[in-house]
């Protein structure tokens, strides 16, 4: 017997120790709809595996080394929230180990999985032995996506069909990886600055915008000038989730627009495409929000950010022929316009129009 007992950690809030035999589920923890969604099988107790079972499994996996795991507890009370743990050690890669984590239903939307990440990671790095951690999700699983984000992880890459959820149902997975020699602060994903002026307010997305948004895409305009279809709310809410984060590679730098004094989100803001200093920006407004030059600010502001303290050197802004509102926005923050690509547009109603260029440098 080769045991990897995991040692008691504590932070500001948590508790991460051994599971116990009395730490089965209470009552309000039972698995959801998530859980079932996005976890693998058996990862989490439940009518496959109930309590006792999954309990003397967590033993046996312990004792033959095959993992390291910790009940994460609340340190006042030690009410047990969830579940951390390393495993999968390659025994011809020395150093290499995956993370996994859970949480129960009502433990979830306080920060505790970031927490108890950050320490597990340290004491991998630190005191386990471990070089290289990697992780893996279901693509569609933002919240863990953004958790590892957060924790300094960068993803690696995906695979198609290849992520078996617990219901038995395929999907894509997407994949994470942290080395011990790698910058974790310059790695971390942040949310994007607050800005305010006194004519708009910039802030991060969340999920409760995911309404909202589903609302701008239903409206016929917004179809016609991006030739789009409706999202779920349930998508959209993801969709926020992630955008919530910097990620100039992929999606780069976005704000949810609202009026000063006000939470409700009105429009989004981003700065895409990004490449050498170089950026695109997007905006789309909530048909409610028009008319009240909250876009115009919001242009201004985000270019004054971006060449003051985003390191950017040039900015575009491309409108398609005919979307007069989006072109006064355009030149109401100073953009000039430089030209047209011909024919580069199709809009929702089929139409093939010219997309208007316009730029500004610092």
């Amino acid at each position: 017997m080769s045991p990897r007992i995991a040692p008691v950690l504590q932070t500001k809030r948590l508790l991460l120790r051994p599971w116990r035999a009395d730490d089965a589920p209470r009552p309000g923890q039972e698995r959801d709809e998530i859980s079932e969604r996005f976890m693998p099988a058996n990862a989490q107790p439940g009518p496959a595996m109930p309590w006792d079972q999954w309990f003397a499994r967590r033993q046996r996996l312990t004792d033959s080394g095959e993992i390291v795991c910790w009940c994460i507890a609340d340190a006042g009370t030690d009410e047990p929230l969830g579940d951390i743990l390393l495993f999968g050690f390659d025994e011809n890669i020395r150093g290499n180990a995956e993370l996994g984590y859970w949480l129960h239903t009502n433990a979830r939307g306080h920060g505790y999985v970031d927490e108890a990440v950050e320490e597990v990671v340290r004491w991998a790095f630190e005191q386990g032995g471990v070089t290289r951690l990697h992780a893996g999700t279901d693509t569609d699983n933002i919240a863990s996506q953004n958790v590892l984000r957060r924790a300094g992880f960068r993803q690696w890459g995906n695979d198609r069909a290849n992520w078996t959820r617990m219901d038995g149902t395929a999907s894509d997975g997407t994949f994470f990886e942290l080395l011990v020699s790698d910058d974790r602060d310059a790695q971390r994903a942040v949310p994007p600055p607050t800005l305010q002026t006194d004519r708009v307010w910039l802030r991060p997305f969340c999920t409760r915008d995911g309404e909202r948004m589903t609302q701008v895409q239903a409206d016929p305009i917004t179809r016609l000038w991006f030739n789009s279809e409706p999202r779920t709310v349930a998508f959209n809410r993801e969709r926020a989730a992630q955008r919530s984060l910097i990620d100039r590679e992929r999606w780069g730098i976005w704000w949810a627009i609202c009026a000063p004094g006000s939470d409700e989100l009105a429009g989004g803001i981003g700065i895409q495409n990004i490449e050498n200093g170089e950026a695109e920006i997007g905006y789309w407004m909530h048909p409610d929000a028009r008319g009240q030059g909250l876009m115009t600010a919001a242009l201004r502001e985000i270019t004054r950010w971006a060449f003051a303290e985003g390191g950017f050197r040039h900015l575009a802004v491309q409108v398609a022929d005919g979307n007069a509102a989006s072109v006064r926005v355009a030149l109401g923050a100073d953009y000039r316009p430089v030209g047209a690509w011909h024919q580069r547009e199709v809009l929702g109603d089929g139409r093939v129009v010219d997309l208007l260029a316009f730029d500004r440098v610092p």
